[in-house]
């Protein structure tokens, strides 16, 4: 692939020229699909083809975004190789993110409530009021409570998944723990103090 000749494509926006119909369609997926697979495994994830799609598509915003600003060359293809590994990156960060507020993680609290529902002596109001304070938590705070509270990973394990530090999902889960407790001290006069 020379790349000299492709930066002047992208530059000019010479959208029928072969080098760039042959990059798009041939040479940047295979290396986005082999970058970003390397990505997924360091950061204990999987990507499926659409994946590697959309991270294609938003790689290809980012270079006519920034092609004024990219040296040809050697250097813009090294700057595409790291752009892939960057979006790769922010992708599965976002999805992980989003995974934990999807309505699995719902599910989850509910299969956990109903567990403590059959093995507890907690009413039913002080499961949903539990429930309700849980959800109503701001959403930094909900993520890293379910992961650790609810699924049971580590505060290490946490900041994996959440692109944060362990102190940072330690902090998290202390304000949340502060904030349930205010609400729902009413409910449960046995746990009124933060452990």
């Amino acid at each position: 692939m020379d790349f000299v000749t492709l930066h002047q494509c992208f530059r000019e926006e010479s959208v029928d020229d072969p080098i760039l119909i042959e990059f798009l369609h041939n040479w940047l997926p295979k290396k986005v699909k082999y970058l970003a697979n390397e990505v997924a495994v360091e950061m204990n994830s999987k990507l499926r083809n659409d994946d590697f799609e959309e991270i294609t598509g938003k790689l290809v915003l980012v270079v006519i975004e920034k092609i004024q600003l990219i040296e040809p060359g050697i250097p813009f293809r090294s700057w595409i190789c790291q752009a892939v590994k960057l979006l790769t990156r922010n992708f599965i960060r976002k999805k992980k993110a989003i995974l934990v507020d999807t309505l699995d993680n719902n599910n989850q609290i509910s299969l956990q409530l109903e567990k403590v529902r059959r093995d507890s002596s907690l009413s039913e109001t002080q499961l949903e009021k539990l429930y309700a304070a849980v959800q109503g938590l701001p959403r930094n705070q909900y993520q890293a409570f379910v992961l650790k509270y609810i699924e049971g990973y580590s505060s290490k394990e946490v900041a994996e998944k959440l692109g944060c530090t362990v102190s940072q999902v330690d902090q998290r889960n202390y304000k949340a723990r502060q904030k349930l407790q205010t609400l729902l001290s009413k409910y449960f006069p046995e746990y009124r103090e933060i452990k």
